[in-house]
């Protein structure tokens, strides 16, 4: 293969790499390891400045460091909040110096290419003058030893912790490391280069590394993902003593679909006696759900299911006729769920006052009410 060509098909595979970067968090959360060769076309483009030569992939790389200028500037945008928190936090010392110098560096690398040819030789050498006085690559060191949990603090698990599992925190924060780790090694990779260092042995040592960063991010994120139950209901708990009763089944509904946004959810709130026997109010079935009473007598049920699918109104609406005449809710509820073991089956008494809210889709949720009870059904 000529070097035209390789160089050709080298440019389109950055160029795809690129595409996903600027393309939002979740997709560059999937190319995070894969930035390297970014960086280190950066880095050939401008040592042709100090070669006396300009590269013909100058135009691509203004325009890629004015794309990552503006991504960088929406990402810091979403994460003005996350950070207001983060600096409450007792890693944030570090971490914020850590930043501010990778952003230094990326500045006067930027101003490089920025500027006119005649004057490039002296952007130069304010680069190289200022990279080490600004800790050189100990900043990208450390940034990686606290992401992968080797450093005094253990970046991904403090913010996972003090932000209670919140996935997509975790998701805008991992992007935002992205973006320093991107920004730091192309402004390596440029000081490597116009050094006379050994560019393709950084460039091997970050591309392991930044595949391990990877790893390291998707699985926080996925914890956050799979563990959702617990921190749902730690989170319901507290919510459900803080809101006022008429408000109650809205504001959770926004609160449950804004954080777990990956999941349906039904929140049901109705009054349920104490003194009442069990059973005898109401029947649940199905292990997808959190139940909890106040002292107004008000029960709160929230339901939930990560996979939707498709119900049989049929069968359930065939076997709701068949099982009502009696009014025993247990055996209505028993007789679905036994037909549809996967299912979660909520029979309410019809004497009760019901506030209910879901965002299931009508093919995935059923609900139905003759004078014995409410029943409801999803997967």
């Amino acid at each position: 293969m000529d070097k035209i060509t390789k160089d050709s098909e080298h440019q389109t595979d950055i160029n795809k790499i690129m595409s996903k970067v600027l393309k939002g968090s979740q997709f560059f959360l999937e190319v995070i390891g894969e930035v390297v060769p970014i960086c280190s076309a950066a880095a050939e483009v401008i040592k042709s400045f100090q070669d006396n030569s300009e590269s013909p992939q100058i135009g691509n790389l203004k325009i890629q460091i004015q794309q990552i200028d503006e991504k960088l500037n929406d990402i810091t945008e979403n994460y003005k909040q996350v950070n207001k928190e983060i600096q409450k936090l007792p890693m944030d010392v570090k971490f914020s110096k850590i930043e501010e110098n990778i952003k230094g560096q990326y500045m006067y690398y930027t101003k490089i290419v920025d500027e006119e040819p005649k004057y490039r030789d002296k952007r130069i050498e304010d680069f190289c003058d200022l990279f080490p006085k600004l800790k050189g690559e100990s900043n990208l060191n450390e940034l990686y030893d606290g992401v992968m949990g080797n450093g005094e603090i253990d970046i991904l698990e403090t913010v996972k912790n003090y932000w209670n599992r919140d996935r997509r925190v975790m998701e805008e924060f991992c992007a935002h490391l992205g973006y320093l780790f991107l920004t730091g090694i192309s402004a390596s990779m440029v000081y490597a280069s116009l050094k006379g260092l050994d560019v393709s042995k950084r460039e091997k040592e970050w591309s392991e590394k930044m595949t391990a960063v990877q790893s390291q991010m998707v699985s926080a994120i996925e914890y956050c993902k799979n563990n959702f139950e617990d921190q749902a209901k730690t989170d319901l708990e507290t919510f459900i003593k803080k809101s006022h009763h008429q408000l109650l089944v809205e504001n959770l509904c926004s609160f449950l679909e804004k954080k777990y946004d990956w999941v349906k959810w039904s929140v049901k709130v109705y009054s349920h006696p104490k003194d009442k026997k069990k059973g005898t109010n109401d029947c649940i079935i199905g292990n997808r759900h959190f139940t909890f009473s106040d002292a107004d007598d008000l029960q709160v049920v929230v339901s939930y299911c990560t996979v939707p699918c498709k119900i049989d109104m049929e069968q359930i609406q065939q076997t709701f006729t068949e099982k009502t005449a009696n009014g025993n809710m247990k055996e209505l509820a028993e007789a679905i769920n036994e037909k549809m073991p996967n299912s979660l089956v909520h029979v309410i008494k019809s004497s009760k006052k019901i506030t209910e809210k879901n965002n299931f889709s009508k093919h995935c949720y059923y609900y139905k009410q003759n004078k014995n009870c409410h029943l409801f059904v999803h997967c």
